[in-house]
């Protein structure tokens, strides 16, 4: 019996090394280090109008005072000039608006319940403490 011959294979191309990664990762690191950094001015027309005041953290006790006129304590975890999160030792849902007051701070600021989670609120003031 003859023997039928095998089709020509193509060549395959030769294999190329890679460079070791110690080799690629300082490469890499190299191309980095040697950008130029943007220009100061590239930075001035960026808005900072759209960040949040900054948060004081902060450990005072105060008394929410609901729409009804039940108050009840709270714990003011972090504070700023538009809001407050405070956090009380009642199980209830809250809504809507109350009155946060503490007195070694003379804070008396009306607000509206932004987020509870648990007995975790974040308050949003209707106005800012600090016009």
């Amino acid at each position: 019996m003859a023997k039928t011959p095998k089709p020509p294979q193509s060549p395959k191309p030769p294999k190329t090394a890679k460079p070791p990664a110690d080799a690629r990762m300082s490469e890499r690191l190299k191309a980095i280090a040697d950008r130029k950094a943007p220009d100061a001015e590239a930075y001035e027309s960026v808005s900072t109008s759209h960040r949040r005041p900054a948060r004081v953290p902060t450990y005072k006790p105060a008394v929410i005072v609901l729409a009804g006129g039940e108050k009840f304590p709270v714990v003011i975890k972090n504070l700023s000039d538009t809001g407050a999160k405070v956090e009380f030792f009642q199980n209830r849902e809250l809504s809507g608006q109350v009155r946060l007051v503490e007195q070694s701070i003379a804070l008396n600021a009306a607000a509206e319940i932004a987020w509870q989670r648990g007995g975790v609120l974040g308050l949003t003031f209707k106005k800012s403490r600090n016009p």
